[in-house]
């Protein structure tokens, strides 16, 4: 299964409290998937999923992001996800990216000392 596969434009996810969000677009990124849709209520969700994090309970401030934690997809299976505070202007595949590659320096720096 290719990973454009695993969400889809339509599905519904569950965040790592358990809410449902209708996920209205994914794009696919060099580092991972950025997946925005809405909770019921039309509150925005937005998060990227990082094709090697596993999954793990919600954790605040992890790394530069305003936190980390999972979703589930319809089919059970969990992603590892990290998400920008709801006030970031970044807002692109590119701009994730960019920050993931920012946070795996910044993993690299605090292994060395």
């Amino acid at each position: 299964m290719k990973v454009s596969e695993l969400i889809k434009v339509g599905d519904e996810i569950r965040n790592s409290d358990g809410a449902f969000v209708s996920v209205t677009q994914v794009d696919v990124g060099r580092c991972g998937l950025l997946v925005k849709g809405t909770f019921p209520g039309g509150t925005p969700y937005e998060g990227f999923a990082r094709y090697e994090l596993p999954p793990t309970e919600h954790i605040r401030n992890w790394n530069g992001w305003a936190g980390r934690a999972h979703f589930v997809l319809s089919s059970g299976m969990k992603l590892g996800v990290v998400a920008l505070p709801r006030d970031d202007p970044r807002d692109t595949i590119e701009e994730y990216d960019a920050k993931w590659e920012e946070t795996l320096e910044l993993m690299r720096t605090e292994v060395r000392y």
